[in-house]
C-alpha cells in the first residue's frame, strides 16, 4: 500500500502534468463569501451588559422628563433645577444609545441588501456596512466611557493661574496668548469665565493672570 505522503505526491504530480492547463482555462463561479469577507473589519459589538445598563439609564432619563411636566415640580424652583440637572447628565447617554441603535438598524438593512443579485446594490450595501460598523465601533468606546462614575468635582469651579516664565518679553507675550486660548476654549465648551486678576507687562503681554472657570 502507498503511504499517505506518496499518494499526495502522486496527486500533485498528476495535477501539474495533466490538470494545470484545465485549471487555468476553466472559468470558476464567483464565491460570494469572498465578496462578503472583503467588506471590511468586523464590527465590535457592544456587550449586552453595557446595552442593558444604558437602556436603564435611558429609562431614568424618560422618568425625569416626565417629572419636568409635573405641575408640582414646576411650582418648586429647587426641585425643577434638581431634576433639570439630573436629566442633563443623562443626555449624552440617550444620544449615544439612540445613535448606536440607528446604526444597528442600518447594518441589518444593508446586510439584507447585500444578498441581492444586483452588483451595484451589493456595492452600495458593502459601503453602508463598512460605514455603519465604523460608527458602531466609535460609539462602543464612547458608551463605555459614559458608564464610568462621574467625579464629584466635575461641577465645581476651577481657579486657573498663568505666570510668565523666564524669557522676558517673549514669555509675557506667550502667557497672554495662552490666556486668550484658554478663554476661547472655555467659551466653545459653554463654560463661564471670570478674570480675577491680571498684571500686564510693558511689552504688551502679561506677567500673570488668575481666571475662574
Amino acid at each position: 500500500r502507498q503511504s499517505s505522503s506518496m499518494r499526495r505526491s502522486a496527486l500533485w504530480t498528476a495535477a501539474l502534468s495533466a490538470g494545470a492547463q484545465a485549471w487555468m482555462v476553466t472559468p470558476r463561479a464567483p464565491v460570494r463569501a469572498t465578496a462578503a469577507a472583503s467588506r471590511g473589519p468586523a464590527c465590535v459589538m457592544v456587550d449586552a451588559f453595557v446595552l442593558d445598563r444604558l437602556r436603564e439609564m435611558r429609562g431614568v432619563h424618560d422618568d425625569l422628563t416626565a417629572q419636568l411636566e409635573d405641575p408640582s415640580v414646576q411650582a418648586n424652583v429647587e426641585a425643577m433645577l434638581r431634576v433639570t440637572r439630573e436629566r442633563a447628565k443623562l443626555d449624552g447617554v440617550v444620544e449615544a444609545l439612540s445613535a448606536y441603535e440607528g446604526c444597528e438598524q442600518r447594518l441589518t438593512e444593508a446586510k439584507e441588501l447585500f444578498n441581492e443579485d444586483d452588483v451595484e446594490l451589493r456595492e452600495m450595501a458593502r459601503a453602508e456596512i463598512k460605514e455603519a460598523e465604523q460608527e458602531m465601533e466609535a460609539l462602543d468606546a464612547r458608551m463605555k466611557v459614559l458608564l464610568l462614575p462621574s467625579d464629584p468635582n466635575d461641577e465645581r469651579n476651577v481657579m486657573f493661574e498663568i505666570r510668565a516664565g523666564t524669557g522676558g518679553d517673549e514669555a509675557a507675550i506667550w502667557a497672554s496668548d495662552l490666556l486668550n486660548l484658554y478663554e476661547r476654549y472655555a467659551r466653545e465648551q459653554g463654560w463661564q469665565t471670570r478674570l480675577v486678576s491680571k498684571s500686564d507687562s510693558e511689552a504688551g503681554g502679561m506677567r500673570d493672570a488668575t481666571m475662574e472657570i
